[in-house]
This record gives structure tokens, C-alpha cells and sequence, in this order.
């Protein structure tokens, strides 16, 4: 495989093995008289090593992650050579650029640019736009915050506009953490939230060297239970029923109502195409990976639920195979806003409401957790027991099947 002047080449060196016997996978790289050889980190028997495929014959777990760490290394080649004028620089600077270490920021606002080039790149393998976004945001947070402790007289960020990687310290999480708070009035939960990508940010610049330790090993981001609100069965049939007559917010309703009906969240229903959907014995399922977390789920479609996508049926070619028509689920939220009030209910409806309110009715009307967790997508039944909350009239018939 040939990448402009340099000539990479990934092969079995039998000589270097693990405790499993497997032989390593390295990267040979040459330029001209120049030569490189770099650990790939992944090994395999000799047998399963193919050198036209470049990669492992495989389908167990490790040679799968094997192969993955192969992609990886083929990707930053690629990256590299469509980046870097690749006759003037040396071998030394792919190897940095391969080890993560071609970096020439030293502050984090630098740093946050950094990492939002590099997923901006994977979006798609890896990393969902919504991911990119919050990255984005959280920066745009950090500067305004260091702004306003800067504004504040605080001394420490006095005149500042960025932090230096090397001096970024607890005291600076602290204040990223009072500024949410108190000026953007953001709840603790939401505060975690920008802390958590943050602390993504900073140990990915400590894995790189780039600053002597990672304060945030003495940060404990902890999370404010709380009941998720989710809608009444009644609730949910008054705003299926209600006459709004403007077409926007009927197509906002049958996306939150889609939702309510199958426990698929925003970016499911915004990615969901009538390739998904399935028959077996009658029944059409849809079956496929949560885009969030990657987690397979598999739903039952409802009769109410089929009834909104034959709705859409018709528009196909214009939805470019997709279901439905969704907007940005900013948009969504204040269109749901306005349902709400139409429909005389005070909840906060947003689209997460509704995979609460599916799971929970589910859960409600007696369908085991187990069947629920498989259907909203949860890796673990731990996350399901969250949207698990008991109706009145639950509570009523079971205490009437007592009988002292």
C-alpha cells in the first residue's frame, strides 16, 4: 500500500509474542533510505495474518480489537498524508503524528480546538455530531467563564483569556463549576455534563503529555437523582387528540408521539429509515444499534405507531428513506412546548419525556424490565430500574390482591 513518498507496511514478526503465543503486528515505514518499525499493538497466530487483506482472519473479540487498532493506524496514515506536505518533513514526524504527539498547542482553549478538529474528522466512525456540538459548547463555556473570573478580579485569572495546558489546575475546574452554576444557572446535572466533556478534553491532553498530571483525579462528578418526568396514558391521548391545525406542530407531535410508542430517543427516530423495520410472524419490528451508545435494541411497532409512519409513507423519496420528518431537537422542544400548553398539560415535554414515558407505561402495564431494557436499548437493567415509577392505580390493585 503505497501513501504518497511514504511506503507503509504492516507484517508478523514471530520473534516478538504474547503469553497467548501470538505473534506481534508491526508498521514498517520507509522513505527512501529512511525506516521506521512501530509496535501496532495487536497480535495474532501467524495463520490468521493476511497480508493482502492487511489484517487478522479472525472473528474472535481480541482480533477483532486487533483489526481495529490496524484502521486506526491506516486512518492517521491517511490523515497525515492529506494534511502535511509530506516531501519536506521526516519520518520522526509521522511517528509523532502516529503517537499523538505532533501537537503544538499550549493552552486549553487551543487544545479544545485541537480535539474538535480531530472528531469533527471522525464524525460518523465514532463520533455523532450531537458529540461534536457538545464539545463546541463546552468550549465556548470555558472561554466565557474564564472571561468572567477574569472581569471578576479574581487574581489568578486576572487580564486572562486562556489557561496555560502546563497550569491548569483544580482551582480552574472550580470555577468552571461556580460559573455554570451561578451565572448560567445551569442545574447540577447539566453542570456535570460540561465538567465530563471537559475532563474528556484534559486527560486526552495528559495521555499526551501535554500537562504533569490530570487534576481531575482529585474531581468526584457525581450525578443528583432525580425522577425522570414522563406523561399520564391520559396525557398521552390528549395531545394525540388535540386539533392544532398548523402543519409544523403536527409533525413535532407525531415525532414525540413515535417516540412515546416505541422508546426510540431523537437521534433514533432522526436516523430511523424504512430499512429497519422488519416482519416476523406478522409482526413489524424495528432492530438495530442505539446511534448513542451502540447498544442493540429491538422494538415491537404498534399499531398507533405504524399508523404515524404510513402518515409519512408517501414522502420516501423526499425523506431520502427516512420515516419521518425531524427537525433539530432545539426546534423540537419548542414546538413541544406549545403542544403542551394547547393540550392543557404543565408538564415539561421535551423528546426525552417520551422514551420515560414508554419505558415507564411499559413497565406500568406489567411488561417485565427485562423486555423493556432489551426494547429502549439499556445496556444494563441498572439504567432501566431509573425510568421505573409506579401509578396510583397500580398501587391500588396490588394492595387490593392482598388478602391478610
Amino acid at each position: 500500500m503505497l501513501v504518497s513518498q511514504i511506503n507503509p507496511t504492516f507484517y508478523i514478526r514471530t520473534s516478538k509474542t504474547n503469553k497467548k503465543g501470538e505473534s506481534a503486528i508491526y508498521l514498517r515505514l520507509s522513505k527512501g533510505q529512511d525506516r521506521k518499525e512501530l509496535s501496532t499493538g495487536a497480535f495474532c497466530p501467524p495463520e490468521l495474518w493476511s497480508s493482502d487483506l492487511v489484517g487478522i482472519t479472525s472473528n474472535k473479540p481480541l482480533h477483532k480489537k486487533g483489526n481495529r487498532k490496524l484502521k486506526e493506524l491506516k486512518d492517521k496514515l491517511e490523515q497525515y498524508t492529506s494534511t502535511v506536505d509530506v516531501a519536506s518533513q521526516s519520518l520522526e514526524g509521522l511517528v509523532a503524528f502516529i503517537k499523538g504527539k505532533d501537537i503544538r498547542v499550549s493552552s486549553v482553549l487551543e487544545f479544545f480546538d485541537h480535539r474538535i478538529s480531530v472528531i469533527g474528522k471522525l464524525k460518523g466512525k465514532g463520533y455523532e455530531p450531537t458529540t461534536i456540538q457538545k464539545y463546541k459548547t463546552t468550549k465556548m463555556h470555558f472561554q466565557e467563564a474564564i472571561a468572567s473570573a477574569s472581569n471578576s478580579g479574581i487574581r489568578r485569572f486576572f487580564g486572562r483569556k486562556d489557561i496555560a495546558l502546563k497550569q491548569f489546575s483544580v482551582e480552574d475546574i472550580q470555577m468552571f463549576d461556580s460559573y455554570l452554576v451561578s451565572e448560567r444557572g445551569c442545574c447540577r446535572n447539566t453542570t456535570n455534563k460540561y465538567l465530563r466533556c471537559l475532563r474528556a478534553v484534559i486527560k486526552e491532553a495528559y495521555r499526551m503529555d501535554l500537562l504533569e498530571k490530570d487534576p481531575f483525579q482529585k474531581i468526584s462528578i457525581k450525578d443528583q437523582s432525580k425522577d425522570p418526568v414522563f406523561l399520564t396514558e391520559e396525557e398521552v391521548k390528549r395531545i394525540a387528540e388535540i386539533d392544532l391545525k398548523i402543519s409544523r406542530l403536527e409533525n413535532a407531535r407525531d415525532v414525540f408521539l413515535l417516540a412515546c410508542r416505541t422508546g426510540l430517543s431523537y437521534s433514533d427516530i432522526k436516523n430511523l429509515e424504512w430499512d429497519d423495520i422488519e416482519t416476523n410472524e406478522g409482526m413489524y419490528l424495528i432492530q438495530k444499534p442505539r446511534v448513542k451508545t451502540k447498544v442493540p435494541f429491538i422494538v415491537p411497532i404498534s399499531p398507533s405507531a405504524m399508523e404515524i409512519l404510513m402518515k409519512y409513507r408517501g414522502f420516501q423519496d423526499a425523506l431520502n428513506g427516512k420515516v419521518i420528518h425531524v427537525i433539530s431537537n432545539q426546534k423540537q422542544n419548542e414546538y413541544l412546548k406549545e403542544i403542551a400548553e394547547k393540550a392543557g398539560i404543565p408538564k415539561k415535554i421535551t423528546m426525552h419525556v417520551a422514551r420515560h414515558t414508554f419505558a415507564t407505561l411499559a413497565l406500568n402495564n406489567e411488561v417485565p424490565i427485562e423486555v423493556v431494557s432489551k426494547m429502549i436499548g439499556h445496556s444494563t437493567i441498572k439504567h432501566t430500574q431509573h425510568y421505573a415509577r409506579i401509578q396510583t392505580g397500580r398501587i391500588s390493585k396490588s394492595v387490593n390482591s392482598i388478602n391478610w
